[in-house]
């Protein structure tokens, strides 16, 4: 009997312990839904995923672009550009928040990293004056898939951590994708 009640709570320790290390696993990377890549100053940046869709509240013929890129612990790094014209041309790219979402032609972005996918850590906004642009140079009404790159000067707007420089240089980018509609 006391054989039989060892044994027992041997495996109820040990299935416990089981549960808890699979509950405890980090989460998986986020899946891709296209692809894309840039070059921040000097260095290559992937995306894990890339998602764009009608932009909201503007709707019309304006699209959401998303890249996030998974960072090793659990902070995710984005690209966000609103508003953005649903047809093949070159747009300015200004930063987020200084314009109306739906105001004609003006291409909204942010660069942002998140602690968890949801707290808030550092932003970075295009800067003023610079050549910032977004270039979609394919886009295919019938199956939604639209191409193109973005390149542009970011600078600190929020700091709450020293986890990157004042200034990032975004170059030799491209993207990927299917409007989700």
């Amino acid at each position: 009997m006391k054989k039989d009640n060892f044994l027992i709570k041997t495996l109820l320790i040990y299935s416990t312990m089981v549960c808890l290390t699979i509950a405890c696993k980090p989460d998986a990377p986020i899946s891709s839904g296209g692809s894309a890549g840039a070059t921040i100053n000097g260095k290559p940046w992937i995306a894990d995923e890339v998602r764009c869709q009608t932009n909201v509240p503007c709707y019309g013929d304006r699209l959401g672009l998303g890249l996030w890129r998974q960072l090793p612990s659990t902070n995710v790094e984005s690209f966000y550009f609103h508003n953005v014209p649903a047809r093949v041309g070159t747009y300015a790219i200004y930063a987020s928040g200084n314009q109306s979402p739906c105001e004609k032609d003006t291409v909204a972005s942010s660069f942002d990293m998140s602690i968890g996918g949801d707290v808030s850590g550092e932003r970075f906004l295009p800067i003023g004056g610079a050549s910032n642009q977004l270039r979609i140079t394919q886009y295919n009404e019938k199956t939604g898939e639209i191409r193109g790159s973005f390149a542009g000067t970011y600078v600190i707007s929020n700091r709450r951590y020293q986890s990157y420089p004042d200034t990032l240089h975004v170059t030799d980018s491209q993207f990927r994708t299917i409007v989700i509609k």
